[in-house]
C-alpha cells in the first residue's frame, strides 16, 4: 500500500464539521468567516444557506467573546430569503426593513452579492450574479465579493422563540454595526 497516494488529494479536501449555533436570546457584535451553501446528507439533501461567524461582543456567557458560531437557514422554509437579505443588507450597512421594496437595485444588488459568496467556482458558477454586481456597484472580481463580506463586523440579535409546532426556534436579526454615537440599529 502506497500511504502517501492514499493521502493525496487530502489538502484540496474541505474539513466539515457541525456548526456550534447560537440557542438563546442575546446581544452580539460579529464578525463574518464565511457564507456558503451546503446540502446534508443527514437530512435526506435539505439544502441550507450557511453564515460563520466570531463573537466580538457577547451579552451571553455561553457565547462568549472569541466563540465562532454557524447560522444555517433552509432554503425550503419561507423566511429564508428574506432573513439572508436582511443579513447581506447589514453587510451593506444598510438595515433591511429600512429599504423599500420599490428599490430594485439594492434588492438585486444583495441577492447577486449573496448568490456570488456562496461560489464553489471563482465566480464562474455565477455568471449573472457577477454581471449585476459589476453593472451595480462595479465589483469585478469574486475576490472582492469576498473581500466585502469576510470580515464585515455586523450587530446580531438572538431572539428565542416557540414554533407554531411547540419547538423552540432561536430568531436571528442582523443590522450593521452603527457609525460612532449613533443608535444601534438591532
Amino acid at each position: 500500500m502506497d500511504i502517501e497516494s492514499l493521502f493525496s488529494g487530502m489538502k484540496e479536501a474541505p474539513v466539515f464539521g457541525r456548526g456550534s449555533y447560537i440557542t438563546e436570546s442575546g446581544d452580539f457584535v460579529v464578525e463574518l468567516d464565511k457564507i456558503l451553501v451546503k446540502t446534508s446528507q443527514k437530512k435526506l439533501g435539505e439544502t441550507f444557506f450557511i453564515c460563520e461567524f466570531k463573537i466580538l461582543e457577547s451579552t451571553s456567557a455561553s457565547n462568549p467573546v472569541g466563540a465562532s458560531r454557524s447560522w444555517t437557514a433552509k432554503f425550503s422554509q419561507r423566511n429564508t430569503f428574506g432573513n439572508i437579505k436582511e443579513l447581506m443588507f447589514a453587510v451593506l450597512g444598510k438595515v433591511g426593513k429600512d429599504v423599500p421594496e420599490t428599490d430594485k437595485d439594492s434588492h438585486e444588488l444583495v441577492t447577486a452579492l449573496s448568490t456570488a459568496a456562496c461560489s464553489t467556482d471563482g465566480g464562474k458558477d455565477v455568471p449573472s450574479a457577477m454581471a449585476t454586481l459589476k453593472r451595480l456597484a462595479g465589483i469585478e472580481s469574486i475576490e472582492e465579493v469576498h473581500a466585502i463580506v469576510t470580515g464585515s463586523k455586523l450587530l446580531l440579535r438572538t431572539v428565542q422563540t416557540k414554533t407554531q409546532a411547540g419547538g423552540d426556534y432561536t430568531r436571528h436579526i442582523w443590522a450593521p454595526v452603527p457609525a460612532e454615537g449613533a443608535e444601534s440599529a438591532a
